[in-house]
């Protein structure tokens, strides 16, 4: 298929300028003007393919007997804007991914949540089960911070991620990122909140494994940073209720009073991910609750 990328941004002066030029070209108008333009040049674009890389407050595709258009309102302003970790690039059109590669830099997370396990390299599908997802591989979300070891009173970026049965989580940080070494810390609603062992460095696509070893994880030396879990793996702590950064008995008294209360639905006791607060969420905490856990960080 061959492809001609075209800019249009000369026809408002056809229009009055009081009126917006989106608000003044009607489907009608905009179709003829563009097959006329795309009849007049087919044939100079009919051996060569020119890439799309435009700067646009508006367009489509149009597909014609085997060729396609590409058609484009120009776009005066092209900055960039960010407001904190946020940002959005205005108006560009690029082949492929070229303007996300770009301005992201893709991490790859892959972690478990113990009360959540339930099979070897498995997780509920929690999310997707109380209806909150439509798809059936997402078990819930997680919050990754990326901290600077130069600066540990508060995350260099912090973002929200799903989290899949299988472990797997994608986050698209901003590229300010890439050649920087962060510690990576990922918190969770009622697991406890766990950091990686030493700073990473980030490239345009990083990946960091936590289920593979005990010394992926940040430790204070006196307890495991994970709990180890069938097949190897190895497992975010459960019971963390109320995100103080330990798992004791007021994590304890909190899903105790949801059982009595037959608690269903989205809730931080239900520590298992099964939709209700049981006995079965109990038992978590209780087994956790012996070995004074308390969130491992580098400060």
């Amino acid at each position: 298929m061959k492809k001609l990328s075209l800019l249009v941004y000369s026809l408002g002066c056809c229009f009055s300028s009081t009126r917006s030029l989106g608000s003044v070209l009607t489907k009608q108008i905009r179709s003829i003007i563009l097959f006329a333009v795309f009849n007049g040049m087919l044939s100079i674009t009919n051996a060569q393919t020119i890439a799309r890389d435009v700067i646009s407050t508006a367009g489509s595709t149009l597909s014609a007997g085997g060729y396609s258009i590409n058609y484009n309102i120009g776009e005066p302003m092209v900055s960039t804007l960010t407001a904190g970790n946020n940002m959005i690039t205005q108006g560009f059109e690029q082949p492929d991914d070229a303007l996300l590669n770009s301005i992201t830099a893709s991490f790859n997370l892959t972690a478990f949540l113990e009360g959540f396990y339930i099979d070897i390299n498995t997780m509920r599908p929690t999310i997707f089960d109380l209806g909150m997802s439509t798809d059936p591989t997402e078990t819930d979300t997680v919050l990754v911070n990326l901290w600077s070891p130069a600066n540990l009173q508060d995350p260099a970026f912090s973002l929200p991620a799903v989290l899949h049965t299988n472990g797997t989580a994608s986050v698209q940080f901003p590229a300010a990122v890439r050649g920087h070494a962060y510690y990576i810390a990922v918190k969770h609603r009622n697991h406890l909140e766990t950091w990686s062992h030493y700073p990473v460095t980030f490239v345009e696509t990083t990946g960091y494994d936590f289920s593979t070893a005990l010394t992926q994880a940040y430790d204070d030396g006196v307890n495991p940073p994970m709990a180890s879990v069938a097949g190897g793996v190895y497992a975010f702590y459960g019971g963390d209720v109320n995100q103080d950064g330990s798992i004791d008995a007021t994590d304890q008294g909190e899903v105790d009073n949801d059982v009595s209360l037959f608690a269903f639905g989205y809730n931080a006791t239900d520590v298992t991910g099964d939709g209700s607060t049981d006995a079965s969420d109990m038992q978590v905490v209780d087994n956790n609750l012996p070995l004074f856990l308390f969130y491992a960080r580098p400060y």
